[in-house]
């Protein structure tokens, strides 16, 4: 009889247990986060290189919330160009976006099978969303998760600019935080 009620015991502590992480799984919640970076360019023609390093604690949605995030999930990769100012249809040859965290470096890049990506075509299409796939995804949550400075660079070539625009890169998704 003794024997029934230490296993009615441990039966009884380990239902509570996994309750409470039950419990704690239903009050996770999920925060979006946004990081985004906005290149000028002035008189562009020819070739260009913006630069800048940015973190995903630069997003306080991330940094106030670090130590209790469970996951992370990337909703949209996005380009957009606005404020152009031209006299001509300029056209970038190809667009290249690279990302360099400590161990990855992704490239993604935008091309379009004319070899020309004209600058009024891109404004006109508003936010151009770029999908990374398989290893490029894995290794863009990891630089995401790993809150180091980022190297960003956007680089290609201007053709019949000059054109005066900014180019607005962004990165959006959610946290899960829990207890």
């Amino acid at each position: 009889m003794k024997s029934y009620k230490i296993l009615a015991t441990a039966l009884a502590l380990s239902l509570a247990i996994s309750s409470c992480e039950k419990a704690k799984d239903l009050i996770d919640t999920k925060i979006e986060f946004s990081l985004d970076e906005t290149f000028t360019a002035k008189n562009a023609n020819g070739e260009y290189l913006f630069s800048t390093v940015f973190s995903s604690l630069d997003d306080a949605n991330i940094s106030d919330n670090m130590a209790d995030i469970k996951s992370y999930s990337i909703e949209s990769v996005t380009v957009t160009l606005e404020n152009l100012e031209t006299e001509t249809d300029p056209s970038f040859d190809k667009i290249d976006i690279l990302i360099t965290g400590t161990t990855n470096i992704i490239n993604l890049p935008i091309t379009s099978s004319d070899g020309a990506i004209s600058l009024k075509g891109l404004q006109a299409q508003g936010a151009y969303d770029i999908t990374p796939d398989g290893d490029a995804a894995a290794a863009l949550l990891e630089i995401i998760e790993s809150g180091e400075d980022v190297s960003l660079k956007v680089s290609g070539t201007i053709d019949d600019g000059p054109a005066t625009f900014d180019m607005a890169f962004s990165i959006k998704g959610k946290v899960v935080v829990g207890l």
